[in-house]
């Protein structure tokens, strides 16, 4: 994690915009000048780290290193080894995260391969770009509402206790009595 980190504290900087408006941004174009890139092309090593950073760090790394254990965990659900309910939960959470994060982990690659390629882009077009990564970031955070509710769902075992109204007093070991 520690590596990972290092281009973010070396790079970093506090820019100052013409309307005095302070903004922390990274910018790796010093290495860019460093290997000799054309002027035009040092954005595209910025775009390049955030690709990474952003994109398949952070999402297709991941879907990568789960895919195949979920496969196998899926033939194992409604067994004896599920009888706790752990694979269809484990199996649950993985899914919605991934579901939940595929829109944003979609569009941050699509935006860093559209400044690492020097696509031109229209205004509206970046303007649209720019909407539906905050709108997919927004859905992105659903996955931590989804999760309790995944696990409310999958053990409804338990779900009348949470509705209920008498809390259990115990008198003795094993004997139980309802309160008021």
């Amino acid at each position: 994690m520690t590596i990972l980190s290092i281009p973010s504290i070396l790079y970093s900087r506090l820019a100052v915009y013409p309307s005095t408006a302070r903004y922390c941004v990274m910018d790796l174009s010093s290495l860019a000048n460093w290997a000799g890139m054309d002027t035009g092309r040092q954005h595209a090593v910025t775009a390049i780290f955030f690709l990474i950073y952003k994109s398949v760090l952070t999402y297709w790394l991941p879907l990568a290193l789960v895919i195949f254990p979920i496969l196998r965990m899926v033939k194992m659900v409604n067994t004896m080894a599920d009888n706790q309910l752990t694979i269809s939960l484990t199996i649950a959470v993985t899914i919605s995260f991934l579901v939940f994060n595929l829109p944003l982990a979609t569009i941050v690659l699509v935006r860093q391969l559209i400044t690492t390629l020097s696509i031109p882009v229209s205004s509206t077009t970046s303007w649209i770009i720019h909407v539906l990564h905050s709108l997919f970031l927004l859905i992105s955070f659903f996955f931590h509402i989804f999760r309790p509710l995944v696990c409310l769902v999958l053990d409804q075992d338990n779900l009348p206790n949470l509705c209920r109204r008498r809390y259990r007093r115990v008198e003795k070991i094993g004997q139980e009595t309802d309160q008021v």
